[in-house]
Parts: structure tokens; sequence; C-alpha cells
């Protein structure tokens, strides 16, 4: 993170529902997985960073089909995909 506007950073771990706890892999979390999780995890944020690899190579779409944008509507929350470089 090279953003100077984040002065807080919460990360978290997150079970993967949709291909089953066992998968472990950041790429195969889905729009729904993490929104369970966000929504579940009662802390506080103003914008939710997403590792790129969750949102493919459009860098817009989870592979259950929901979109950064549905996410943020969800969420009623700013979410952003990250670089995890």
């Amino acid at each position: 993170l090279t953003d100077t506007s984040f002065t807080h950073v919460t990360r978290g771990i997150l079970e993967n529902n949709f291909f089953g706890t066992t998968v472990n892999c950041t790429g195969l979390l889905t729009g729904q997985d993490i929104l369970y999780a966000v929504k579940n995890c009662g802390v506080e944020f103003d914008t939710l960073l997403i590792p790129a690899p969750c949102v493919g190579y459009d860098g817009q779409t989870f592979l259950d089909g929901m979109t950064l944008s549905q996410l943020s509507q969800k969420l009623c929350k700013k979410v952003e995909s990250a670089s995890i470089d």
C-alpha cells in the first residue's frame, strides 16, 4: 500500500464457502464469500481493498459473477482491488 490516505489497515482471513473451506487460493474467493465475511466481521471501515486476483482479468468481476460495483452497493462502502505485488 503506497496510498498515504489510509490511516489504519485491518486485514482478515476469509473462508472459501463457494469452493469449500479447504480451498485457500486468493484468486478463488468469490464476491459472496467476501460479502458474507465482511458483513459478519464486526469491523468498521471506509474502504475495502480486495486482492486483485479475486477479480480476474477484467479487474472487476469475481468468479461468481458479482462485480466490485455490486459488492460496493451491497456493503454501502467503497470497494477497490489492490495489487498484491
